[in-house]
């Protein structure tokens, strides 16, 4: 077999119903499956419950993550595989809120790089910032090393987008233009130079709305060829993330100050201290920065919920009114 076929599907509700619905027979699951196996052996899940146990007979890998709180994105991807034809490898395990599922994967004599994605939305800066920022970092090593990868998901940004993201680095786009929800084109997979692209389609009846559980994107599918490529071994792909973590860390320590600016008639401190009280608050085993008080402690006053704030102390909003109370708490500390 001179193939692989990888296809990709998010499985997120809108409206905010909850997210545990996407698995009561939501995906239509002849859709992706031939003679008993997975026909298109690689298939990418994005927004699927942390209780998912749909193709349960074949290779099913969850993400591996520093969070075991199902709400998160990152805690939200799955790789479903054949395993009849398609050997795992390895499984980074990922930072919070790298919203990224990255892992490597033997088909026959050819080695590749599964890179399975939910980036965040452009409104949400810092966050997807952070997650663009390691993913060019990844994309720059295994290029320089000559390993075939593929990105697969919803990348939340266009095509056209992406090319100004990616435009230091040799990739391909699978999917050009075709929509792949009813107004935008924003799921793709791309590929390395070492892999050739067959075809490419949006399938519209990969999965069944209801009342409860409408979801609105489609399932793509591209076919490639392929070369042999560099030998991938355990440990090898959790040491790169590690290092491309790193380097993030020290971008964000290292980057210029912003001017201290005044809010409502409130100093900020520089951002670097109020990324710290972030990350501080991401830290599980932290106590002190439960939402709840702190919003209690620190916000009353202010015209802005404790969700809100939530979202803002997990990088998905860059409201200032979240910024005011963090000024409040650092001038209590």
């Amino acid at each position: 077999m001179d193939q692989i076929t990888i296809a990709s599907l998010n499985l997120g509700i809108q409206k905010g119903k909850p997210l545990q619905n996407t698995y009561r027979n939501q995906i239509n699951t002849e859709i992706f499956l031939k003679n008993g196996r997975i026909c298109n052996l690689i298939l990418c899940l994005q927004e699927i419950d942390i209780n998912f146990w749909g193709f349960k007979n074949y290779g099913n890998v969850i993400n591996d993550t520093s969070s075991n709180d199902g709400s998160k994105k990152e805690n939200q991807l799955r790789i479903i595989y054949n395993d009849k034809y398609i050997r795992f490898i390895e499984q980074v395990k990922v930072k919070l809120n790298t919203r990224l599922q990255i892992a490597s994967f033997q088909f026959g004599d050819y080695y590749f790089i599964i890179i399975n994605c939910h980036m965040p939305q452009k409104k949400c800066e810092v966050s997807a910032y952070d997650n663009f920022f390691i993913l060019n970092q990844i994309i720059g090593i295994l290029n320089s090393m000559g390993i075939p990868f593929f990105i697969v998901g919803d990348m939340n940004h266009s095509t056209k987008e992406l090319y100004s993201k990616f435009q230091e680095h040799k990739i391909f786009y699978a999917n050009i233009k075709e929509k792949t929800t009813d107004a935008n084109s924003i799921d793709n997979i791309l590929y390395s130079s070492h892999n050739y692209r067959n075809d490419f389609e949006v399938i519209k009846n990969a999965t069944s709305s209801s009342f409860n559980a409408v979801i609105n994107h489609y399932a793509i599918r591209s076919t490639f060829n392929f070369e042999n490529g560099f030998s991938l071994k355990y440990g090898f792909l959790q040491n790169i993330y590690d290092d491309c973590f790193s380097e993030l860390i020290k971008y964000q320590k290292n980057k210029p100050q912003r001017l201290n600016k005044e809010i409502f008639g409130i100093e900020i401190r520089n951002d670097i201290l109020i990324s710290r009280v972030i990350f501080e608050f991401q830290q599980e085993t932290n106590k002190i920065f439960n939402t709840k008080q702190f919003h209690e402690k620190y916000f009353k006053g202010f015209n802005c919920s404790c969700s809100a704030l939530r979202r803002f102390l997990n990088g998905e909003t860059q409201k200032s009114k979240c910024k005011i109370v963090l000024v409040n708490y650092l001038n209590n500390i």
